[in-house]
């Protein structure tokens, strides 16, 4: 198994760069779930959690458990 890279892939780099903007636009609350999805043109919720998992484990987010607005963004990306 090859070791996962440190850098976020094009499309969890799409969804860093959409939890920026939707972060910033609400004043620093992290958005819902649906929000993401809805700007990512995700149907479902299954993506969006390997999505996360992904940029978790890479250290750009930190997610609080059994929290709706629960991404605290870490590092940021450049757009």
């Amino acid at each position: 198994m090859r070791p996962r890279s440190p850098q976020p892939t094009p499309r969890m780099r799409a969804c860093m760069l959409a939890i920026q903007e939707l972060t910033d636009a609400a004043s620093g609350r992290s958005p819902f779930g649906i929000e993401l999805r809805a700007r990512l043109g995700i149907s479902g919720g299954g993506e969006l959690e390997r999505l996360l998992a992904g940029l978790q484990e890479r250290g750009f987010i930190a997610r609080a458990k059994f929290r709706k607005r629960g991404i605290t963004i870490l590092k940021r990306i450049e757009p």
